[in-house]
């Protein structure tokens, strides 16, 4: 299915992950792809997750609503370089039923080293 592409801009990474981890997946096909692309993921239990857009790295600065969600999830982080070597921590909310993914969601962050 390829390999995980680290992008600054949430949205473009939810896509990416989606594109890897299509919803209706297994979990653990999710788990395997977020792993490959090094980043850490343990599972949670009915747990709070933000959608964070309040502070997103777009191309524009363009700013969205955020989004909470309370599910069981793979919960995924990285920190790392993005496109132009720009340093980001990404958090990832994969949300599962029945042991398939469900909904995909990412918050990204700057990081100032």
């Amino acid at each position: 299915w390829g390999k995980l592409r680290l992008y600054a801009d949430p949205d473009l990474m939810e896509q990416e992950i989606e594109r890897l981890a299509p919803l209706g997946s297994p979990i653990e096909q999710a788990k395997l792809v977020m792993e490959t692309g090094n980043f850490e993921c343990t599972y949670k239990q009915n747990n709070l997750f933000i959608r964070d857009r309040s502070s997103v790295i777009a191309p524009l600065g363009e700013r969205g609503e955020s989004v909470m969600y309370k599910e069981d999830m793979l919960y995924c982080n990285h920190a790392g370089f993005a496109w132009l070597l720009r340093p980001v921590r990404w958090q990832v909310m994969i949300a599962h039923e029945e042991s398939k993914v469900k909904i995909i969601a990412v918050s990204a962050h700057a990081q100032f080293l």
